[in-house]
């Protein structure tokens, strides 16, 4: 859209997703945050080293890191050979499940898609080897992540700390396969608990 942000052109287009209502608040709110951040006199709050870094560049502003927090039970996983690689999250075009797919494919490897979202049908479609489980709960996710092999999240936007990262991790010890693009970059170590792309 080449309309001018905040100005009244802008509010006059529908153009939120939801609902005209929420384009005007949504316009309102950023009026206000504009204010605010033009005052100086605010504190930022990260849940990323990459987030807190992009943070320190507005002038003024005090930045505190605080991680997202999860619920993972206790015991440390129990690591086993994986079946297949595994995409969690919503089938859209921000979060790039056809790099998923297409890499499954192209490397003939078994691959799961849990999640659902408005690429679904393309997808199945255009993929027929890879298996699309649908939604799950976060519990039946979390048993997935045990017969995985990795995690991919191919997410071409920034993304705020995705909790499918760390929930991975710390339930199954699965290793993340993560697009370098992506704020999940922040959660592995490179060779270690996983790789960036």
């Amino acid at each position: 859209c080449n309309t001018s942000p905040c100005s009244f052109a802008c509010l006059r287009r529908n153009c939120d997703k939801r609902s005209y209502a929420q384009k005007v608040f949504r316009f309102f709110r950023l009026i206000a945050q504009r204010h605010i951040l033009r005052n100086g006199n605010y504190i930022t709050i990260a849940i990323t080293p990459k987030q807190a870094s992009i943070f320190s560049r507005l002038e003024a502003a005090k930045s505190v890191l605080i991680r997202n927090p999860i619920s993972v039970s206790d015991e440390p996983p129990q690591i086993k050979p994986g079946k297949y690689f595994i995409f969690v999250g919503r089938l859209t075009a921000e979060k790039d499940p056809d790099i998923f797919c297409e890499a499954a494919s192209e490397l003939t490897v078994r691959a799961m898609v849990v999640g659902d979202g408005e690429r679904m049908s393309l997808l199945k479609e255009k993929y027929p080897e890879v298996e699309f489980i649908g939604w799950k709960s976060r519990e039946d996710v979390i048993e997935l992540y045990k017969d995985a092999i990795a995690l991919v999240v191919p997410s071409r936007w920034y993304e705020g700390a995705p909790l499918a990262v760390t929930e991975a991790q710390l339930s199954a010890g699965l290793p993340v396969i993560v697009a370098n693009s992506c704020n999940a970059a922040d959660e592995i170590t490179p060779s270690v608990t996983g790789y960036e792309f």
